[in-house]
């Protein structure tokens, strides 16, 4: 297994590490120091192409945000993007989607805007580009999970914005055309602040909302690609079944599989199904 430390290392700013599944075999690939040419605080997970891994960190060097690759030996170490605040976006809170030539990444703060991007990038650096620009009231912004795809749209949730101002659910081509609104999160309902990385199964995509619905703790809902059959599954209710839920879900068979930071027989969240 291969994942990030959001601090420790040497320098307290996070480090990359790999670990074999029966808990042995545990060594540290690389320690942010925050120097230019280096990060600071990675967030979320890595992915891998097979030989490299990917990865964002919030801060690092000019202090704005950084798109990373490493081998998994550890070796190769380098900055695919510097972001800046004005251009790309900055603090990215998601992971990277790779769709087998780009990888795609949100942006939470920064852009024309300055509610968050969506950029595009070869897995050697070359031909970056920002797709889209969150910001408007009626778009959302702040996108805080990873983009997923269906083979035709990437889908994503937006923590703020939208039309009630709770956030949403989008989706976008990626060439950056084809945006639309799937969903506007109205706080006592359906829910608000979808946080989590969207799943999907084929015919629906699932999500959770750190707060809102009837207890204002939390939801899980469903929707289709196209916008259409949402539906709520779920209001976290505090210690019966947990508080604002983080992560993503977990499809396995017919089941979903989540985890909530809060609430639960102890307050200090629970594993649901």
């Amino acid at each position: 297994f291969y994942g990030l430390a959001q601090k420790g290392g040497n320098s307290n700013m996070g480090l990359i590490y790999k670990i074999k599944n029966d808990g042995s075999g545990y060594s540290e690939l690389h320690t942010f120091n925050g120097i230019i040419g280096d990060g600071a605080y990675p967030h979320g997970t890595v992915i891998s192409d097979g030989t490299y891994l990917y990865g964002t960190t919030q801060a690092g060097g000019n202090a704005n945000g950084k798109f990373f690759k490493i081998k998994k030996d550890g070796t190769g170490f380098s900055i695919l993007l510097e972001l800046n605040e004005f251009t790309y976006g900055d603090s990215p809170l998601g992971n990277f989607y790779f769709d087998g030539t780009y990888l795609f990444a949100t942006t939470s703060i920064g852009g024309n805007f300055g509610g968050g991007t969506i950029v595009k990038l070869k897995t050697d650096g070359s031909i970056i580009s920002k797709i889209f620009d969150f910001g408007d009231t009626l778009i959302g912004h702040t996108p805080e999970g990873t983009l997923i795809s269906d083979g035709i749209y990437l889908y994503g949730t937006t923590s703020k914005g939208g039309q009630l101002g709770f956030g949403t659910v989008f989706r976008i081509k990626p060439d950056g055309t084809g945006y639309s609104t799937l969903v506007n999160f109205d706080n006592s309902l359906n829910g608000s602040i979808p946080t989590s990385t969207l799943s999907y199964d084929g015919t629906f995509l699932y999500g959770m909302t750190a707060e809102g619905g009837v207890n204002n703790y939390g939801t899980i809902f469903k929707l289709k690609p196209d916008g259409s059959s949402f539906s709520k599954l779920l209001d976290f209710n505090g210690s019966g079944n947990g508080r604002e839920p983080r992560g993503s879900l977990l499809l396995k068979d017919s089941d979903l599989y989540g985890m909530t930071s809060l609430g639960g027989s102890f307050g200090m969240g629970e594993g649901c199904i």
